[in-house]
């Protein structure tokens, strides 16, 4: 089992974490001004799910990792990753506080064994359509085609949920084998 997170702002309440609970997909939303870090904290403790696939950077450029003076490389790029570069995605370094974030909560369950990929779920909606988010009922029928499991009738679906739904989706293609992936292992990997 694993869980898709659309990671927000820490206090604004636009984090959602989907998870399959029975025989469908559950989304839970953290709430204005409750520490969305530790939301995902108590629900990745509470399920122990195999790997975590979160919207949110979990790397920084390359040239952040090594020796800018020394380093052997050529016109280092300080804004992007060659992932962010392939998929047009946002720049860690514009993202900032959110990136640190993402990192230091990856990095809290690494000895857990819980690890973190990173995913973007715009490009994930090429597998619903493409475009914007996809309507819900569509979302549902798909994902009761694909992979047998469709959305929990409690589960609202706001813009923050929805992307929850498709890191999971993320997941799903990446435990089957099915994942497109972007970037390098040494800079960071983007898995849609």
């Amino acid at each position: 089992m694993h869980i898709g997170i659309d990671f927000g702002a820490r206090m604004a309440g636009t984090t959602a974490v989907c998870f399959q609970h029975e025989r469908a997909l559950l989304v839970l939303y953290s709430n204005k001004r409750q520490d969305a870090d530790l939301f995902c904290k108590q629900i990745i403790e509470e399920i122990q799910p195999n790997f975590v696939m979160i919207d949110a950077p979990l790397s920084l450029p390359a040239v952040y990792c090594s020796n800018p003076v020394s380093s052997k490389i050529e016109n280092p790029d300080y804004f992007f990753r060659l992932a962010d570069r392939q998929i047009r995605a946002m720049s860690p370094m514009f993202l900032g506080g959110l990136t640190a974030r993402a990192m230091q909560l990856a990095a809290f369950f690494r000895p857990h064994n819980i690890p973190f990929y990173e995913t973007w779920p715009t490009l994930v909606r090429q597998y619903f359509g493409g475009g914007d988010r996809p309507d819900i009922q569509i979302l549902d029928y798909q994902l009761r085609t694909i992979t047998g499991l469709g959305l929990d009738p409690a589960s609202k679906l706001n813009e923050h949920g929805t992307d929850s739904v498709l890191a999971w989706f993320a997941g799903w293609l990446k435990a089957n084998g099915k994942s497109a992936v972007y970037g390098n292992e040494a800079e960071g990997l983007i898995w849609c």
